[in-house]
């Protein structure tokens, strides 16, 4: 049986691993990579007219540096589909409001954002207004 003492990886999140056969001493860690301010979620807000009050319709994805990009959403809010979206691709980043009939949309951080398109910082549990436009955040 090989001797594979303190073995251990790392992980891309959402990733698993095989663990090797053999003895192991019971100090190896498999650890999980973290996204930091090399994971960037990108976001769409566009609007159906036609409803006297614009409808927004989301459309977001997460691209982060040597990692396959984890998740993609299409989201439409409004009549028949009024709920919120929580933790959007699975990012850790932000959660979009159910639609209020304001004509907006409205995003609430999960942790401190910043938005590269715009130059702002978003804190996390603070409720922000968007109109339509393109937003690229990152964490900071």
């Amino acid at each position: 049986m090989p001797n594979r003492d303190s073995w251990g990886t790392t992980i891309a999140p959402g990733g698993a691993v095989t663990v090797p056969e053999g003895y192991h001493n019971g100090e190896g860690r498999v650890k999980a990579a973290t996204w930091t301010k090399d994971k960037y979620l990108y976001l769409v807000i566009q609007y159906q007219g036609g409803y006297g009050n614009p409808i927004p319709e989301y459309a977001a994805t997460v691209v982060a540096q040597g990692i396959p990009e984890p998740g993609f959403l299409a989201h439409y809010s409004g009549p028949g589909n009024s709920g919120a979206v929580t933790n959007v691709c699975n990012a850790n980043m932000l959660n979009i409001g159910a639609y209020a009939g304001n004509g907006t949309a409205q995003i609430t951080p999960l942790t401190y954002l910043y938005d590269i398109f715009h130059k702002t910082n978003h804190d996390p549990g603070v409720v922000y207004t968007l109109g339509a436009g393109v937003y690229c955040y990152r964490m900071r």
